[in-house]
């Protein structure tokens, strides 16, 4: 399947659908609780669809004749979609709210409460929500580069642009360095990974948490991409 021709927008109805319901959800949860950090949820939705717009930029970009100006874009584009990727999968990270913020009733049981069923379910959905948008924008720009180098290179991309963004999303949560930051401040951001890296307790805290959503990041694509790669035969039909 070339780049040029790959056609996700019934991928993309469903993912609108998906991100109406945890943005509606969301908010519903900001107006019953009076929690005011499910309004930040909004504001991270919307990060997380960056990348995906981005790469479907790209997808536009690849699917024309190749220029000097084209690929001047294509780098362009495609750097901002790498330093804005982890967004998406951070929305995974929204979960620590609903045990971070649930007030549960003194001397009765948290999981009997509707409210705390709400909130999970709501960060659930919205993680992953993440991790499909996440997954789709991978997708799109993994075939782009195995079309344009191979497919080894794109294999090599994608395992690295995982691994990247499993310490992006790191940085955002607990450093809550954002994406842009990586242009306009990236001397604090090394700084303050250094601090991190040489403190023993803090150097293991992340490497614990970076594994677990690399693994996480990996298994949500490969399943994924498994799935693209069976939709994409002609027939099911024995011959």
């Amino acid at each position: 399947m070339r780049s040029g021709k790959l056609k996700p927008y019934a991928i993309i109805a469903i993912l609108l659908v998906f991100t109406v319901f945890c943005t509606g959800a969301s908010m519903y949860l900001r107006f019953r609780t009076g929690t005011i950090v499910y309004q930040s949820w909004v504001w991270d939705i919307f990060l997380g669809w960056v990348p995906l717009t981005l790469s479907l930029i790209l997808l536009e970009i690849a699917g024309r004749k190749r220029t000097l100006f084209s690929r001047f874009l294509l780098t362009a584009v495609g750097l901002a979609w790498f330093f804005f990727l982890p967004n998406a999968s951070y929305l995974v990270t929204e979960l620590i709210h609903v045990f971070r913020d649930f007030k549960p009733i003194p001397h009765t049981t948290f999981w009997l409460h509707t409210d705390f069923w709400l909130g999970l379910v709501v960060a659930f959905s919205t993680g992953l929500l993440g991790l499909m948008l996440f997954s789709l924008s991978l997708y799109i720009v993994h075939r782009i580069v195995s079309e344009t180098l191979g497919e080894w290179y794109g294999w090599l991309g994608a395992g690295l642009v995982v691994g990247v963004s499993s310490i992006g999303i790191y940085i955002g949560r607990f450093i809550r360095w954002n994406s842009w930051d990586v242009i306009s401040d990236p001397q604090a951001i090394l700084r303050d990974l250094l601090e991190i890296v040489s403190d023993d307790r803090s150097r293991r805290f992340m490497l614990a948490f970076t594994l677990l959503i690399l693994v996480v990041q990996t298994v949500m694509y490969l399943f994924f991409y498994a799935v693209a790669a069976m939709g994409s035969r002609q027939s099911f039909k024995s011959s």
